[in-house]
């Protein structure tokens, strides 16, 4: 009897595992959570928050943030802050994000802040 709870245990232990691994290789290294556009005249500001999953500390997952958003946005002509968190409960409960991108446009600068 406790043989076959042992077994039944590494079992669902096993299958959990599995579980966790496949659902952590399918989630999508960035997801844009909310995105603020101001405009006046020939000045456009856009802030963009983005839960981010894998990959924190990748300048190159920056660019990437960056391109996606300008693909479906289209390229803000003055300036873009990307303020990055760890999950939507840090963006909901008012959490300060752990890395700051600013895009300046016009003065072709990039500033990375981190918490």
């Amino acid at each position: 009897m406790r043989k076959k709870i042992l077994i039944s245990l590494v079992l669902i232990i096993f299958f959990c595992s599995i579980y966790g691994i496949v659902w952590y290789i399918r989630l999508p290294e960035f997801d844009i959570y909310q995105s603020f556009a101001t405009s006046a005249n020939n000045f456009r500001h856009d802030d963009i928050r983005v839960i981010v999953y894998k990959n924190r500390e990748s300048e190159e997952m920056y660019k990437r943030v960056e391109d996606e958003i300008n693909r479906f946005a289209g390229e803000p002509n003055t300036q873009m802050t990307i303020r990055l968190y760890h999950s939507k409960k840090e963006v909901i409960d008012g959490v300060e994000p752990f890395t700051i991108i600013f895009i300046d446009y016009e003065n072709d600068t990039y500033e990375i802040t981190k918490k």
